[in-house]
């Protein structure tokens, strides 16, 4: 039986901890199964991602500065779509399929903190995942009330009280 394997993709990736949580995850769950990082620069993401099975691996997560490009090199779903950018690969039918799980993430930090909180995230496609998902899931909006220039400069955002 073949070694099943993801990885995360970005540019650098190094910083990347996503290896150690899904490793521990892996591990916890008894899959069988090896979580790596690959540093992928912009010129070759489309030659990496178009032979991501080849390389072994089942699907990716997908950091920056990746997260818009690899929406035209796989099959986005309606999430992906809306926020403009998708964070997570994985074949379907042989089909690359793409989603965004920033969205579902920026909820349960909501769900999990006080109400009337502000938050900083950490890159523009983080902070227009998090103004779909509060309308989306019925609980008001956000609006900036500090942005830096610059497109990957944190964002704050003020949450009305909504809960």
């Amino acid at each position: 039986m073949e070694l099943k394997a993801a990885c995360v993709i970005g540019w650098p990736v190094e910083h990347s901890r996503s290896p150690l949580i899904h490793t521990y995850w892996l591990r916890q769950l008894g899959i069988t199964a090896d979580y790596r990082r690959e540093a992928v620069p912009p010129d070759r993401l489309a030659e990496f991602v178009a032979h991501l099975g080849d390389r072994g691996y089942v699907g990716a997560n997908v950091t920056v500065p990746h997260k818009e490009a690899v929406m035209r090199l796989s099959r986005p779903d309606a999430l992906a779509q809306a926020v403009g950018a998708a964070n997570t690969l994985w074949f379907e039918d042989g089909v690359l399929r793409a989603t965004n799980t920033d969205v579902e993430g920026f909820v349960a930090s909501l769900d999990a903190a006080v109400p009337a909180w502000s938050a900083g995230l950490d890159t523009f496609v983080s902070s227009t995942a998090a103004s779909i998902a509060l309308p989306r899931c019925g609980r008001g909006s956000a609006t900036p009330s500090c942005r830096p220039p610059g497109r990957n400069a944190t964002t704050y955002w003020r949450v009305p009280d909504c809960w």
